[in-house]
């Protein structure tokens, strides 16, 4: 079960450091308990979360909807989200109930994968075949940009059959039994995706970046409350969670350890590591890990607006809590 923050007076008792206790929060990983997601274990194992006052849970997410459902709800007080997803939600609601506050990923990593001997090479060839998802993941939600940028119809998007996983876990081997001819994945999780269909097969990756550009990845969110009111606390948990980021990206093989550690049916220590040395270089290097640039957020929103996944334009400070994402120069301070 996830668990809440204690209360909203002891957040703001430990403030500057945790100086009468330390704040207990959940965060949600993007998506399940790949080595991709495994630097928060990470940070916890090695103290840098508990060094800001911080008593961090961490709980395999389920994509955006539901990760988001976690954040406005209370349940969970920090969570990744796609990028591309939260530039959606915010197009369509008026209502939206978060905001970013720290970049993971500095271009997208959204992808569909595909065994080699099915001769998909594109979006076109996915038309009256079925792909897998994790319901509400942002592989389906952005998808129809991606295809039509790709040159397909909103007729032929339609065609695209896409078939729920009950949890991203199973998504590997929805491929390999040949349950459905691709799966909405991230471009770092194919070493899982392989290692699912064993010597066999190939796996064939259609990276969204192909046609999706200024696009960030993964993004780290906050409920509007918790933006409002206890910022220190936001920048707090950025500092130990970048710094965990940037350790992990550095250690594979000891990020692969702790995840063996950390979590039930774990995935193969191999296969994690692998996972995060391609997750390094979507991360970006030094100071840039963590911190977005406003120029690019108005450009990401005018291309899903002019891909029409949603009518109306918005400015990039009501997406994004720019005062609390960390700068350049102190993104790992």
């Amino acid at each position: 079960m996830i668990a809440g923050c204690s209360s909203s007076s002891k957040s703001d008792d430990a403030a500057g450091g945790g100086k009468k206790g330390l704040d207990k929060v959940t965060y949600v990983t993007g998506l399940g308990s790949f080595g991709r997601e495994a630097y928060a274990w990470y940070g916890v194992d090695k103290g840098f979360f508990k060094a800001e006052g911080i008593d961090l849970t961490v709980e395999p997410g389920k994509a955006g909807a539901a990760n988001l459902a976690l954040i406005e709800s209370g349940r969970a007080q920090f969570a990744a989200i796609d990028y591309s997803g939260a530039i959606v939600d915010y197009g369509k609601n008026t209502d939206t109930n978060f905001k970013i506050v720290d970049a993971i990923n500095q271009r997208t990593t959204v992808a569909i994968m595909t065994r080699q001997s099915s001769n998909v090479s594109g979006p076109a060839d996915l038309i009256g075949k079925k792909v897998g998802v994790q319901a509400g993941a942002v592989p389906q939600t952005l998808f129809p940009a991606y295809a039509r940028l790709a040159g397909l119809t909103d007729a032929q998007i339609k065609q695209v059959q896409f078939v729920p996983a009950q949890n991203p876990q199973l998504l590997p081997g929805l491929l390999a039994s040949k349950a459905t001819v691709g799966i909405g994945q991230f471009v770092v999780g194919q070493p899982a995706v392989q290692t699912a269909l064993g010597s066999s097969d190939k796996v064939n990756v259609l990276p969204y970046s192909k046609y999706l550009g200024d696009l960030y990845g993964n993004v780290l969110v906050a409920s509007n409350k918790l933006v409002s009111s206890n910022p220190d606390l936001i920048k707090r948990f950025n500092r130990a969670y970048n710094k965990s980021l940037a350790a992990s990206l550095d250690d594979p093989d000891g990020t692969a350890a702790v995840l063996q550690k950390a979590v039930q049916a774990p995935q193969p220590a191999a296969a994690a590591a692998a996972e995060v040395r391609l997750s390094k270089p979507y991360c970006g290097t030094g100071d840039e890990i963590g911190t977005m640039d406003e120029t690019k957020v108005a450009r990401g929103i005018a291309i899903l607006q002019g891909a029409g996944l949603f009518a109306n334009t918005f400015d990039p400070s009501k997406m994004v809590a720019f005062d609390l994402v960390p700068k350049a120069s102190t993104a790992q301070g």
